[in-house]
């Protein structure tokens, strides 16, 4: 697994360096240029667009060469637009290009601040060189209904845009139950077209790691009591400067543990969050026992030492997983769509997440490797967990059938490591 990090992981650079110019006296200062990388500055930090209007930002590019011009927000609204169509259609003359067929995955979203739901279409496909490649192709804004046919109404559409109705070969989703009537729909329009290579046999792929996050979902259930107790501990601790500057003194005091980890609650529905919160809480587990010890008030809150033993049992029970695409687009059109930024509106909002993935270089495998934060617990699924698998799966596929495979052969693994010890 080091190894693998290695051969993925740039060399962090130890300091700033630039490109010598070596025609300095041949230079030629370009508006346009300067305007194109204070947008690449912009969409890569996530900055407002109304930072080119700060007259600090001003004075700084007037002192930088006097030749700058202000411009406003709607001139840089305006050329992230160009950028994105630019982009757009680099993007659409290289799938055009590819000579395999084009596997998608998409997923729906809502945004806490604007409460619009958006949907996320991410291709994935083979190129010339051999290498898996995966692109954010779509994220647009969804009217209601948010039902099956609709969805497939803009997938078609989207696909019919971009001349891929004939080269889709598989389309992955979760296991949401609009989406059994939104993959009907699209094979009864891609079939007479001649874009499913394989027939309907391979069209449809299950989510794994949805399905595996169900597994973990039910596998939490051994320890909802456990878990119940911590989070209602860090809850009462973070809603009190007082309970949380006491608790941290302790922590940095006299365990000396390093305080600048801190106490957070968990999504409930994410397993990877849950693992945060039970690898912090093992991490301050010493603090805890000190507060239950020292506070009556704290002790129906805070765990018993049989209870910690089966929170440590999740460093035993942990397999390496990988984020889906689409949550990573959900990543960025969260930070994209803040408080800050709520009036957005949906055509900004997708330049704005397409030319992201550009610029982070997203463009690289299918799987972006998460390491400790992405690390699923399987706490029961030894036990029942593989009925759970068969249960939302389809036996009858090849791939699903692989998919059950790999699955029993990870648990059965894991079920000897723990009989040794």
């Amino acid at each position: 697994m080091f190894k693998c990090h290695l051969e993925r992981c740039a060399n962090r650079p130890l300091g700033l360096t630039f490109e010598e110019d070596s025609d300095e006296e041949n230079f030629v200062f370009d508006m346009n240029e300067l305007r194109k990388e204070i947008l690449n500055f912009i969409v890569e930090g996530g900055h407002s667009f109304t930072m080119v209007e700060e007259q600090g930002f001003r004075r700084m590019m007037k002192r930088a060469t006097p030749k700058f011009k202000p411009f406003g927000r709607a001139t840089t609204k305006r050329d992230l637009l160009k950028a994105y169509v630019l982009e757009r259609d680099k993007l659409k003359d290289f799938l055009s290009n590819v000579s395999g067929r084009i596997c998608l995955t998409t997923d729906n979203w809502k945004s806490n601040h604007t409460r619009q739901h958006f949907i996320c279409v991410t291709s994935h496909f083979v190129d010339d060189s051999w290498k898996l490649r995966k692109k954010i192709l779509r994220f647009r804004a969804l009217a209601p209904p948010y039902d099956g046919i609709s969805i497939a109404n803009e997938i078609c559409m989207f696909l019919c845009q971009w001349k891929l109705d004939d080269r889709i070969l598989s389309i992955t989703v979760d296991n949401a139950t609009y989406n059994d009537a939104m993959i009907s729909c699209l094979k009864r329009r891609l079939v007479p077209r001649g874009g499913l290579s394989c027939g309907e046999t391979l069209f449809h792929v299950r989510c794994c790691a949805h399905i595996i996050n169900l597994i973990v979902q039910k596998g939490l259930t051994c320890i909802s009591g456990i878990l119940d107790k911590i989070r209602s501990f860090i809850k009462l601790i973070i809603k009190s400067s007082h309970r949380s500057e006491e608790f941290y003194d302790c922590a940095e005091k006299i365990f000396h543990l390093d305080v600048k980890r801190k106490l957070n609650l968990d999504m409930h529905v994410r397993w990877n969050s849950t693992y945060k919160i039970l690898g912090t809480s093992l991490y301050f587990k010493d603090v805890f026992l000190h507060l239950r010890s020292s506070h009556a008030s704290f002790q129906s809150y805070i765990p018993l030492e049989d209870e910690w033993e089966k929170v440590s049992a999740r460093d035993l029970l942990t397999i390496p997983i990988s984020t889906v695409a689409s949550e990573s687009a959900f990543s960025i059109g969260g930070k994209t769509v803040s408080a800050s930024r709520s009036s957005l509106k949906s055509k900004t909002i997708q330049a704005l997440v397409c030319l992201v993935s550009v610029c982070c270089w997203l463009f690289g495998s299918v799987v972006a490797c998460v390491g400790v934060a992405g690390r699923c617990f399987v706490a029961a699924a030894v036990a029942g967990g593989c009925s759970e698998f068969m249960k939302h799966s389809e036996p009858k596929s090849l791939f699903h059938s692989y998919c059950c495979f790999i699955l029993l052969w990870y648990l059965r693994t894991f079920a000897k490591m723990l009989a040794m010890n």
